[in-house]
């Protein structure tokens, strides 16, 4: 993992939702990619949570994947933090999810 920034400086409620966000990434990686490698960069400015998980996994095709289970729910929880997940990959290619969640805006 890959940190920069002040995590200690995160409301409580950001830091545990984008760790739950990125805990399904990681299991989904592991479960559907047979990765050999998984990377999670962490990134806090004043403004903006950066969280990006990168696996060289088998991938998959977006389109064909329909948005249910654990994309579905890391979706809600990013929603729910006026955040926005999103995740890209192609067969071979492995995957990338990130989610950006605003600190200002939301008063936190």
């Amino acid at each position: 993992m890959r940190p920069r920034g002040r995590l200690d400086a995160l409301p409580a409620d950001v830091s545990e939702e984008v760790y739950l966000i990125m805990r399904e990434a990681a299991r989904n990686a592991v479960r559907h990619g047979d990765p050999s490698h998984l990377e999670i960069e962490i990134e806090v400015t004043d403004r903006t949570l950066r969280a990006t998980l990168t696996d060289d996994g088998r991938g998959f095709v977006p389109v064909a994947a329909p948005l249910t289970g654990g994309l579905s729910a890391m979706k809600e929880r990013a929603t729910a933090l006026n955040g926005r997940l999103t995740a890209s990959s192609a067969p071979g290619a492995g995957t990338r999810v990130e989610v950006r969640v605003p600190l200002v805006e939301s008063g936190r």
